[in-house]
């Protein structure tokens, strides 16, 4: 289990604007360890149907590797298609144009329809290592967040600013050291970092939603993450078991904390997923970011 810190300041009371765009958002926390093939993960074995050819990459003559595996009974929040109850995402493990991440695939099944599994995943071949997360079983926590202070009008910013019970928080916590009000809510009390599902996207750089090829806005899904958490957002969003690692000062006891999964996308960024269920086969777009 992991568990987040509560927030040191009841938000929605301090800005009550607030209150109406608070969202829950299941914080993921991949920790390395081994499960079955057909349970919730982050990297390692999957359930594949043993008679479906494994995707290949031809650009990079390499397999693809297993990135996600979420089962329906344990985040149902994501939105299973009708018949599905188990989403997996998979990808080549090396720069794909025009943002130079992986490029991504994603499934829907139902487990039960799988009476025949593959028994091993084929080795990706030519790939970067990088991009290959150590297996990781999945501890999913509910924690409700609020959006970036990028995507807010300048009025509602400025009452978060301005906001004393804000204030009193940003000067008294003794974990925060990084500024004012509006720093600390960005950091501390807006969105989630991590590989998560539903919520808010955390934009690194400027907000980019994309838009279906019909025209409609797609909905957020999920993130795969570089980092858990960094050293503007570790008093908050460091879960209360790995608090002790970062405390204890040991770059590579931050890093198992913070950077459990190995992953590193671009210079520790993440990729947002998005998914318009209007249209036939629910298309995903990703969209990259980094600092």
């Amino acid at each position: 289990m992991r568990n987040t810190r509560r927030p040191p300041v009841d938000l929605a009371a301090a800005v009550p604007e607030l209150a109406k765009l608070a969202r829950v958002t299941v914080r993921l926390h991949p920790r390395p360890g081994k499960c079955a093939r057909d349970q919730s993960k982050l990297g390692g074995e999957i359930i594949w149907p043993a008679d479906e050819p494994w995707p290949h990459c031809e650009e990079h003559d390499c397999a693809y590797v297993s990135v996600l595996q979420l089962r329906q009974e344990d985040v149902p929040e994501l939105g299973f298609k009708e018949g599905a109850d188990v989403l997996q995402i998979l990808w080549c493990p090396n720069d794909h144009e025009p943002s130079y991440v992986p490029s991504s695939r994603v499934f829907w099944r139902k487990r039960a329809d799988i009476r025949d599994a593959l028994r091993a995943m084929p080795v990706p071949g030519n790939h970067e290592e990088h991009y290959v997360p150590v297996p990781c079983v999945l501890n999913p926590e509910r924690v409700t967040e609020f959006p970036s202070i990028r995507t807010l009008s300048k009025q509602l910013s400025s009452t978060i600013k301005s906001s004393p019970a804000l204030k009193r928080t940003a000067d008294a916590d003794p974990d925060w050291t990084h500024g004012d009000a509006g720093v600390l809510y960005q950091y501390w009390l807006s969105v989630a970092p991590g590989t998560k599902v539903n919520g808010y996207p955390k934009w690194i750089q400027d907000p980019d939603p994309p838009q279906c090829s019909c025209e409609k806005h797609m909905e957020y899904l999920l993130t795969i993450d570089s980092d858990e958490c960094d050293g503007g957002t570790w008093g908050r969003w460091l879960p209360q078991e790995d608090r002790h690692l970062w405390a204890g000062k040991n770059p590579d006891a931050r890093l198992r904390a913070t950077q459990p999964t190995e992953l590193l996308l671009g210079d520790c960024g993440n990729i947002h997923y998005f998914i318009c269920r209007s249209c036939k086969g629910w298309p995903v777009s990703t969209v990259f970011q980094c600092s």
